[in-house]
């Protein structure tokens, strides 16, 4: 307990002299911040001698024990900062600041903290000022919070206008290219659900990236054929924007295998490959097994969505195939997010399929 120490310290080492011969002031001011369970400390005298409570212990950190020692020594390393302030006090002017900014040093290296606090002139019976109190609450946990909590703010108002500009345009291009009104409104339910999906699953990382494993098990969920997929692939974080592509396309791709690639009959299968390399990403997915595949006499919108904004998104190529044994789909990009070099295993490159509504 600091008021042990404080009992035991040998002041007469300090310009304070020995405890027993204190000015009434400076007994009844040490007495009452060591009865405080707020963190204070008094400086007296214009060396500034502190004398600390059991609650100020954490704002020193290594610092302590420093019963004793000058202010200005104890907070060398920000006193072109604090100091002023101290003088004020010692002039008889209080200060109090809110969320106070300060490089120092508390034993694990130079960091940055946050605190709020009051430094008030503690005057003796006469009214001269002998010294100041330092009440203060470290406040750094407070303001990373609020900081963190205003970017994370602005990312989901981000990503909310960047969905509905999609959600708008995804409606917009799928009734200008439907054969029907129903026709629309199925592909519009569908590509809008998996929008969605998209936009949960980011939401549940906040720093914006999503796992590629999951944004294919998202993307894809709810249309597999059991044990007719198969993936491969190291892991790789996937960009908010490019999350929301790549999964728009790989709905699409999963849509046409079932009804019209391998998905169609018991029969194909589909695989999806990726790597990671030097900064090079690809992706690929192929079909197999099922039906005869022919190129559409139409483009339509879900090979728009698949071609044209995956290589907007992904800065890369996408390019989608109909070979006669199934459809082929290859993502090649600079983007997404390196892995660290034990994540990478080495897959040969192949290519992808997917099927005619596209």
């Amino acid at each position: 307990m600091i008021g042990d120490q404080v009992r035991r310290f040998d002041w007469g080492r300090t310009p304070l002299g020995p405890r027993d011969a204190w000015p009434v002031a400076l007994k009844i001011t040490a007495d009452l911040i060591l009865r405080s369970d707020f963190p204070k400390c008094l400086c007296w005298g214009p060396e500034m001698i502190t004398i600390y409570n059991d609650a100020f212990v954490p704002i020193l950190g290594q610092k302590a024990p420093c019963l004793g020692q000058p202010f200005s020594v104890i907070w060398a390393e920000a006193w072109h900062e604090i100091g002023p302030i101290a003088d004020r006090a010692l002039s008889g002017q209080s200060t109090f600041i809110r969320h106070y900014e300060l490089q120092i040093e508390r034993g694990n290296g130079p960091e940055t903290g946050w605190f709020t606090f009051c430094y008030s002139p503690v005057a003796d019976e006469t009214g001269r000022i002998c010294g100041f109190m330092n009440t203060v609450i470290e406040t750094t946990g407070e303001v990373l919070t609020a900081r963190r909590s205003r970017i994370l703010n602005g990312e989901l108002r981000h990503r909310i206008k960047n969905a509905y500009a999609k959600a708008v345009a995804i409606l917009r291009l799928t009734f200008r290219h439907a054969a029907s009104p129903e026709a629309a409104l199925d592909a519009a339910i569908r590509r809008l659900s998996q929008l969605d999906q998209a936009q949960r699953a980011l939401l549940e990382d906040i720093d914006g990236t999503l796992d590629i494993r999951a944004l294919i098990a998202g993307a894809l969920a709810g249309t597999l054929p059991e044990n007719r997929l198969v993936t491969r692939g190291p892991p790789v974080m996937i960009e908010a924007d490019q999350v929301f592509a790549l999964s728009l396309a790989l709905g699409e791709l999963a849509t046409n295998a079932q009804k019209y690639g391998a998905w169609s009959d018991g029969n194909g299968r589909v695989t999806i490959e990726w790597t990671q390399r030097r900064g090079q990403f690809a992706l690929f997915w192929r079909e197999e097994g099922g039906p005869p595949v022919q190129e559409p006499a139409v483009s339509g919108f879900g090979r728009e969505l698949i071609e044209a904004a995956l290589r907007h998104e992904f800065h890369g190529d996408a390019v989608l195939a109909f070979e006669p044994q199934g459809v082929v789909f290859s993502l090649r990009s600079p983007s997404a997010t390196e892995p660290r070099e034990d994540q990478i295993n080495g897959l040969p490159p192949v290519t992808a399929t997917v099927a005619p509504e596209i």
